[in-house]
């Protein structure tokens, strides 16, 4: 089994299994469990494994959250079979976690990125479809949008996704993942502006955070003195990250491919009709949509949809060309974190 918590920096309180059928086994992570505290769930995008919204982990932590974190089927340790998958099969396992670890009548917070926002609409639709609409507290849903109503079948989705992950889908060792990962990630993911700009830098006034004990933990790996506060620019920090701890962030090595076509192919599976979004509003769920104004992955129109269509509160995440720019280094306490914290009725404590 794969362990994250060299890449988070602490142990999880509590991890275990949970069964959703033969071939499906979810993998999760309890952090920052204790009495009374808000819980709350957080969910990457495609391809992501739970390392990957590290950042976002240690801030929600520091901000006094229980946070429940999986590897969605198929991905890091979560087992799955090949077929196609879509969001409400998704949306499903994220309950069935949830029901598990916390029980079935538990209250939560959820934050959903990327596909991770489209599992969450679905999460929305389920709860309210159940009459359990209460139990969601607060939903934030960030680049993200609500799919479309023509959908190809799915042998159709599984060659349109495999053939256009072959690039990414190609490293076998340390030293052939980097190439690919400053083209796949870097170079689509995060806008240039923000690879070249001086970290730590914080923005709107906020105290910049410290790198993450990962990257240390990797300097001390290679006998280096280098520290967090020695790194740079924010591109010299991730390529830090991602040299060594790739395969916690992301699955991309060739024997994954299977399991990430799989996952991928929801993206194309994913529709919240009109009729959907009216049940969630009729069960008085609180939506709020991050739209990333720069998104080369979700244009903005897109995500837009998304809030007419449920007619929800909406903060702009203006960034240039990239995709989670703010989900990473001293973007999440100085952006994200606090748009997440206000939506959901919180304040955001003053980070160490």
């Amino acid at each position: 089994m794969e362990s994250y918590s060299s890449l988070i920096g602490s142990l999880a309180s509590a991890t275990g299994y949970v069964q959703i059928n033969d071939a499906t086994r979810i993998y999760y992570e309890l952090h920052g469990k204790g009495e009374g505290k808000p819980k709350a769930v957080i969910l990457g995008g495609g391809f992501c494994k739970i390392g990957f919204m590290v950042f976002v982990l240690q801030e929600m932590l520091k901000q006094g959250y229980e946070v429940l974190m999986y590897d969605t089927r198929g991905l890091g340790n979560s087992t799955a079979g090949n077929g196609c998958q879509t969001t409400s099969m998704l949306a499903a396992d994220c309950l069935a976690v949830v029901d598990q670890v916390w029980g079935a009548t538990s209250h939560f917070y959820y934050l959903g990125l990327s596909l991770g926002g489209m599992v969450g609409q679905e999460l929305a639709a389920l709860v309210a479809s159940k009459g359990q609409g209460p139990r969601l507290l607060s939903v934030y849903l960030l680049a993200t949008g609500p799919g479309q109503a023509f959908r190809p079948p799915p042998f159709i989705r599984r060659a349109l996704i495999y053939y256009g992950m072959l690039r990414t889908l190609g490293w076998t060792s340390p030293e052939t993942v980097m190439p690919l990962v400053e083209v796949a990630v870097f170079k689509t993911m995060f806008s240039d502006g923000y690879l070249s700009a001086t970290y730590p830098g914080g923005a709107s006034g906020a105290k910049p955070s410290p790198l993450a004990a990962s990257i240390k933990a990797a300097d001390a790996d290679k006998g280096t003195s280098q520290a967090a506060g020695g790194t740079n620019t924010r591109i010299d920090a991730l390529r830090e990250l991602f040299g060594a701890h790739a395969s916690k962030l992301l699955a991309m090595h060739v024997d994954e491919r299977l399991a990430v076509t799989g996952q991928l192919t929801s993206l194309l599976s994913h529709y919240l009709s009109p009729a959907k979004a009216s049940a969630i509003k009729a069960a008085g769920i609180k939506i709020t949509v991050g739209v990333t104004t720069g998104d080369t992955i979700i244009p903005p129109p897109v995500q837009q949809r998304l809030v007419q269509l449920l007619g929800a509160p909406c903060d702009l995440l203006d960034m240039a060309p990239g995709h989670v720019d703010a989900c990473f280094l001293d973007g999440v306490q100085s952006v994200l974190v606090p748009l997440v914290l206000r939506a959901w009725g919180g304040k955001a404590r003053e980070s160490a």
